[in-house]
């Protein structure tokens, strides 16, 4: 009987060794959103998380823009990425996925639609030096769209004496990656990236110090493209006025503690001279301290003013994401992306009138974030908010396994802080899994 029972088991653990054995195979499609036909001839690459960001697998996409790909070790996080005319274009692919469908775009040197819409610029001081934080956000709006590509694609300037810190560029849905500017050659003050511009809001975020030691001094902002709005954020402590463009005090719920001023549809070549004096920290939006939370001098002057000792998740702002429980294992770029928040709040502002109605941070994610933290229109409501356990936090898990990834492999965390944020999302990811299954 035993023996009878024992044979019968048999076929299931044959399939269940040679599934294990088979390792994860995942199929897709690749989309060409340009001319809305197959993506022929691409290549296609399976990174495993699980690995380091090692690539497992390889095909290209045949006639119809398939493609298959199999990683001998079966159970983990992946990443699918499509090369199309030299661009990269990602999908994420958590355990248990079997398809996917990737859209690229073809890649141009010139495109029209290209438009800077909010230029944000967040400084402070405490006596030794001003800090300064710039995010500025390009929407490529090509149609048919396209993807900018090139070098450069984006050029733009600083205030004369500014030294770079450090840079991020966030793509449309993607993830921030760390991304040096260039100085453009016989350019003085003006810089550039090499980032492809694909269509949507590309993100790109800029901390960098400029001499000042408290007593009034003036800082000169060339724009070299049209910008629908200038944003410019001090402490209250701290006075400001603004030449150049008509400038205007912007009340925002989320910027109690700061002098927050407003100059609206600026045309490329306008210059816009700041004056300053005084000193004072920016107050973090998440309550994690930062400037004007539990910082030291020495930890806000790392990184043009955004959390050094915090590591991931520090910085000026609240994520663009929130509300996010995974939130403390974003890096600085998606702390310094509340900076975005408020601009959106501004647009609504602008458009609404002078007193909008903000219930507090949730209300400004509603007007930049769709349900899946997809990018809308600021001030367009939310037709669908984010429900916690739903596809919105299980996308969010599986954006931070892959920004953990990277951190890790620049350096930006140590292997003790990897490992057991790791091993909490892994936990965390298949447990969402199994609760939407």
């Amino acid at each position: 009987m035993k023996i009878r029972a024992f044979l019968f088991l048999v076929p299931a653990l044959v399939a269940v060794l040679a599934a294990a054995a088979a390792g994860d195979t995942i199929k897709g499609i690749a989309t060409n959103g340009t001319t809305n036909k197959p993506a022929v001839g691409d290549e296609v690459t399976l990174m495993s998380l699980a690995q380091g960001m090692s690539e497992t697998a390889h095909a290209k996409t045949d006639s119809s823009g398939h493609f298959s790909l199999t990683d001998s070790e079966a159970g983990g996080p992946h990443l699918v990425r499509v090369t199309h005319q030299e661009v990269s274009y990602f999908k994420m692919a958590p355990p248990g996925t079997t398809s996917v469908e990737v859209e690229v775009f073809d890649a141009a040197k010139k495109l029209d639609g290209i438009k800077s819409t909010v230029d944000v610029v967040r400084m402070q001081s405490d006596g030794n030096g001003l800090q300064a934080v710039q995010l500025i956000a390009v929407d490529n709006s090509s149609r048919p769209p396209h993807t900018l590509a090139g070098d450069p694609t984006y050029v733009f300037a600083l205030p004369g004496g500014a030294e770079v810190d450090s840079a991020a560029a966030r793509a449309p849905n993607g993830q921030p990656l760390n991304t040096m500017p260039a100085p453009v050659a016989g350019q003085k003050d003006q810089y550039s990236f090499n980032f492809p511009l694909r269509p949507g809001e590309t993100q790109f975020q800029i901390s960098y110090h400029l001499p000042y030691n408290g007593k009034e001094a003036k800082f000169n902002f060339s724009l070299l493209h049209d910008v629908q709005h200038f944003v410019a954020i001090v402490p209250l402590a701290m006075k400001f006025s603004g030449s150049g463009a008509q400038f205007s005090p912007t009340p925002i719920s989320e910027e109690k503690d700061a002098n927050v001023q407003v100059a609206t549809d600026l045309h490329a070549g306008s210059q816009l001279e700041l004056t300053i004096s005084g000193t004072g920290v920016l107050a973090a939006e998440n309550g994690q301290g930062g400037p004007g939370g539990n910082e030291t001098a020495e930890d806000t002057t790392q990184g043009g003013g955004m959390s050094a000792r915090q590591g991931p998740g520090g910085g000026l702002g609240k994520p663009i994401d929130s509300p996010d429980p995974l939130s403390r294992y974003r890096w600085p770029l998606l702390g310094g992306l509340g900076v975005l928040l408020v601009a959106g709040a501004v647009y609504v502002a602008t458009r609404r009138g002078p007193t909008p109605a903000f219930a507090g941070g949730d209300a400004i994610d509603d007007a930049i974030s769709g349900p899946d933290g997809e990018s809308v229109p600021a001030g367009q409501p939310n037709a669908a908010p984010q429900k916690p356990g739903g596809s919105s936090l299980l996308d969010a898990m599986k954006e931070e396994l892959f920004q953990l990834e990277l951190e890790h492999q620049q350096g930006l965390i140590s292997d003790t802080e990897y490992a057991t944020a790791k091993a909490a999302l892994d936990v965390t990811l298949k447990r969402a899994i199994g609760r939407k299954a």
